[in-house]
């Protein structure tokens, strides 16, 4: 019985749909194990909010959509331009004047830095600032597009009334629930959406559509003009400008500073459409504004990764119910000094890190140093060489004063908002009351406060309630008693007869930080068990595939229906992770996560002696350590693509060692001249090859978008070069893929130029690039010669290649095909499967990461895709990028396809590859961290992330260069390259 239900796993189909399903399966179980949603560890929660009067009557709330904040605060045009022209300069005219002149002219404005959390996505960030909670990692599954859970709570769901204005998919975020009748909706037409056009034009529809709603729309309504009148009402204005004129020029640019300068206006215009329905003074005793970013953006015009031009965006509040504390001494704004000119506006280098704070400050210690959010100390960022480094660029490049400087993160805002309407604290809120930027009356600090602490008591009774009713072994936080101790005692000098405010808030929020710490026991609850079961299924899979390798070539797969599986051990070992999991309260989808691997261990343990066989015979000292050095240089091109330069250096030096010394590969001089000649230049092309992971990141240098047209033709004629020089190929038979490499080159140089004047993308060139495109991948199957197939379908690969290209891309596939054509020359099909599997390994993840760092979301240009599409479609974008990435590993797919004899021997090869590869990934797993700057913890996902999907995409090419490829030679020795 068990024979046949491992049969179909010995199979490439039923091997190849396991592993896809396994590795994916176990990749979002690490996320959980992890990083489990917050929402998925509380149960009922009853509201907390301040008792008090509200603060203000209404909040005007208002994103500027990838603004950093230095592109916000800094002074001067001048300053934002001057490496751009050369350090001549502009006008020297302030882009964010209205912002300067709030800080000139009023006494109730308090700012900071917000500190946004990887990914730095325009979903995840406004969850942070509405929601008041980060996003779980497994939200990547959706592209940060949708929440896995749509129950959580948010600030405007607890005001009495909202009003939303700006991109569809954001502000549709915060509305669709049953609950959500009072938040009203109005989302620019999609069709703005276009990068080809003028990114102020979202922004100005924005602002054009409140002051409509305000000056017509209300006036003639006045049931509606009751409500915009009454008490906690919210506004939303979410512009989006900044954020496509930063992946349209990149913030170096003036056409991004222009958009700046327009949003500037933009909050000028909204300030004064306020006013003129509200009245003079609304905005000192009845209306408070909020301005910040979701993000931030790179240079080169992308976000997604932890640098600090991504996570540091601004905050401004003021209004009624703000601290007049900050900026009581009127003052002018500060030109930047010379000599601090042509300082970049963040020091390269350094992580961002946090103070470490204890829950409690100790006695005599002065409460500024223990919570920087409650007494407005900022949050240094060691990308400077010292605190007072940062002070003094503050001062001098922003004209700002560091003193009143309150930094906060995401989750605070949302406290800050909830605190000043005086409404509940949205329930799943992970933040800490910002007391600082409150009213200076204690009482009112002191029960803000308060709200915050029962919010996070509720929290972490929830959590607690919850495990409790799962678990039939249940293991309390060690510190409840301690806690609950603590937050009486906040109650008590909050309401009771002793009152003492100042001592609350200065005790506060180290309280909350307790309380959350309660809460992450809970979250974390089963961590312990569940990273063990991964790593185990981790080193299943591993000794599976080697399994599988052994029968393969012992040919033990054929005898297997000779023998019986024993099923006695996989029943007790079924029976015991059931135990563990009833006792525990796990949910049954981690009973399947621990359970999936169990089912492997009979096939592993009967083919023992098959796979000690093939590890002694097959895998000699050089091809251990070839595979060990693989995966070495591998790991370490995570953190350093340098590494891949080194890797490919030595792999030029093993191929050739291993065909000199191996005389059958290409007999003696005079058998085969080329083949000897072909040999002498393998180290030579690694050594090429290896440079590109010396060179920038794609997009990080606009010199080498001028490659991309140049090495389309020099690619063509690389290829009518071979085909003429090779006796067995027919010239014609390469004419149509490079005259459409020639067309292709064409197509790009007139359509970047179209763009660069602003002239959109015409339906045309649009059709000729997808027409090019779709015929490129199709052409290779319509080939049936046996001789030269190869490169045909390499010459195929570039076409598309150089559509979707903006740098050197273009220029590492064709070294990348030489060196790959050159190796099938060599060693045709005589490399063992550890040799080739190795092999596959290396080059798939060397393809990877050949013009891109880690990978992670802000690799993604979307330069790379306006030769395609322009309009806005995170479907057909997404997946352009995406085949984008895959071209070279396509390549590699198709040279090892044609270097392998027989389905059988190909799916030794790549189960190998998968072998090599889940070391990589389990040593990730283990690298996990949930502690330490966001940059590290964002860093570690990707690792783990991208290590994974790699294996997926292997084997899916796996399938799809054979449908790619077509007809193939059936003896791959007798038909050259």
């Amino acid at each position: 019985m068990l024979d046949r239900v491992y049969a179909p796993l010995t199979t490439p189909r039923g091997y190849l749909a396991a592993s896809v399903l396994f590795h994916l399966l176990y990749c979002l179980c690490a996320l959980d194990v992890y990083y489990k949603s917050p929402l998925e560890s509380s149960g009922e929660m009853r509201p907390h909010r301040s008792s008090l009067t509200p603060l203000a009557k209404r909040l005007v709330f208002i994103t500027l959509d990838g603004a950093p904040a230095d592109y916000v605060f800094k002074a001067s045009q001048r300053d934002l331009l001057r490496e751009r022209d050369g350090g001549k300069g502009n006008s020297g005219k302030p882009t964010m004047g209205f912002v300067h002149e709030l800080f000139e002219e009023r006494e109730d404005v308090c700012w900071g830095v917000t500190h946004t959390h990887v990914p730095t996505e325009s979903r995840p960030g406004h969850v942070a600032l509405i929601g008041g909670f980060y996003e779980d990692p497994s939200a990547v599954t959706t592209g940060w597009q949708e929440n896995p859970d749509k129950s959580f709570d948010t600030v405007w769901r607890e005001a009495s009334r909202v009003w939303q204005w700006g991109a569809p998919e954001i502000v549709q975020i915060f509305k669709g629930g049953r609950n959500d009748t009072h938040i009203t909706t109005t989302g620019f037409p999609e069709s703005l959406n276009d990068f080809s056009g003028d990114p102020a034009a979202v922004d100005e529809w924005v602002l054009e559509a409140m002051t409509r709603f305000f000056n017509e729309t209300a006036p003639a309504n006045p049931a509606l003009d009751a409500e915009l009148r009454g008490d906690r009402t919210a506004f939303f204005l979410h512009f989006l400008g900044m954020d496509s004129a930063g992946h349209k020029y990149g913030t170096g640019g003036e056409g991004y500073v222009e958009t700046l300068a327009h949003a500037d206006k933009c909050l000028r215009g909204v300030v004064d459409a306020f006013s003129s329905f509200y009245g003079e003074g609304h905005d000192r005793t009845e209306t408070a504004f909020v301005i910040t970013a979701d993000h931030g953006m790179t240079k080169r015009g992308s976000h997604g990764d932890g640098s600090p031009e991504e996570t540091r965006v601004p905050l401004i509040v003021f209004g009624a119910g703000v601290n007049e504390r900050c900026n009581a001494a009127p003052r002018k704004i500060r030109r930047p000094s010379p000599r601090n000119s042509d300082k970049p506006p963040f020091p390269a280098g350094g992580d961002q890190k946090y103070p470490e704070t204890p829950p409690f400050s100790p006695a005599g210690e002065s409460p500024a140093k223990m919570d920087p959010r409650a007494s407005g100390i900022h949050f240094w960022d060691e990308a400077f060489a010292s605190l007072e480094a940062e002070e003094a660029y503050v001062e001098t490049e922003w004209g700002m004063r560091a003193d009143d400087r309150q930094d906060l993160e995401p989750a605070d805002v949302a406290m800050l908002m909830a605190g000043l309407l005086s409404i509940p604290l949205p329930k799943h809120a992970e933040g800490t009351m910002p007391t600082g930027y409150l009213a200076r009356d204690p009482r009112v600090r002191a029960h803000a406060i308060l709200s915050n602490v029962k919010q996070a008591h509720e929290r972490l009774r929830s959590a607690s309630d919850l495990r409790k009713s799962r678990s039939a072994l249940f293991n309390p936080w060690p510190q409840t008693t301690a806690a609950e101790a603590k937050v009486d005692a906040i109650q008590q000098s909050t309401t009771g007869p002793a009152q003492n405010h100042t001592w609350v808030v200065e005790e506060g929020p180290g309280v909350v930080k307790l309380l959350q710490t309660g809460f992450s026991y809970y979250r974390y609850y089963d961590y312990s068990f569940m990273a063990a079961a991964v790593a185990f299924a981790y080193t299943t899979w591993f000794l599976f595939s080697l399994t599988l390798i052994a029968c393969l070539q012992e040919g033990a797969a054929g005898e297997s229906g000779q023998k019986e599986y024993s099923g006695f051990g996989l029943f007790c070992g079924v029976w015991v992770v059931v135990a563990v999991v009833w006792l525990r309260g796990m949910p049954l989808l981690k009973a399947g996560y621990m359970l999936a691997p169990l089912c492997f261990w009979p096939v592993i343990v009967r083919e023992a002696a098959a796979t000690r066989r093939f590890v002694g015979a097959s895998v000699n000292a050089w091809h251990g350590a070839a595979s060990v050095l693989a995966v070495l240089v591998v790991t370490a091109g995570f953190y350093q693509r340098e590494a891949f330069s080194a890797g490919l250096g030595a792999f030029g030096v093993g191929l050739g060692v291993v065909g000199n010394l191996t005389r059958r590969t290409c007999g003696p001089p005079e058998a085969g001249l080329s083949k000897w000649l072909a040999l002498a230049l393998l180290p030579g092309f690694c050594a090429f090859c290896g440079l590109f992971t010396l060179l920038p990141c794609v997009g990080s240098l606009g010199a080498f978008t001028r490659l991309v047209a140049p090495t389309g033709v020099a690619s063509a004629l690389v290829a009518g070069a071979f085909a003429s020089y090779h006796p067995s190929i027919s010239t014609a038979l390469f004419l149509t893929p490079c005259l459409l490499l020639f067309g292709a080159s064409i197509l790009v140089v007139y359509t970047d130029h179209l763009q660069a004047t602003s002239q959109g993308l015409p339906l045309a060139n649009r059709l000729a690039a997808w027409g090019c495109l779709i015929a490129a991948l199709a052409l290779p199957r319509f080939n049936t010669n046996v001789v030269g197939k190869l490169p045909y379908c390499l010459v195929c690969l570039q076409i598309p290649m150089v559509i979707l290209s903006v740098g050197y891309e273009p220029l590492l596939l064709l070294v990348l095909s030489v060196l790959l054509c050159t190796a099938h020359a060599v060693y045709k099909a005589d490399l063992p499967v550890p040799a080739l599997g190795t092999a596959l390994f290396f080059l798939v993840y060397f393809g990877f990461f050949a013009t891109g760092n880690i990978a992670s979301v802000s690799s993604f240009d979307l330069p790379s895709v306006y030769r395609l599409q322009t309009q806005f479609d995170k479907l057909i974008m997404g997946a352009l990028l995406v085949f984008k990435l895959w071209i070279p590993l396509l390549a590699v797919l198709c040279a090892v396809q044609f270097m392998v004899e027989g389905l059988q021997r190909m799916f030794s090869v790549v189960a190998y590859a998968v072998a090599l590869s889940d070391i990589v990934s389990l040593f990730f797993f283990l690298s996990l961290r949930d502690e330490g700057s966001w940059k590290q913890i964002g860093h570690s996902i990707s690792c783990f992330v991208i290590a994974n999907l790699l294996t997926v995409i292997l084997l899916v090419l796996w399938g799809l260069s054979s449908v790619f490829i077509g007809p193939k030679p059936s003896s791959v020795k007798q038909h050259p390259s």
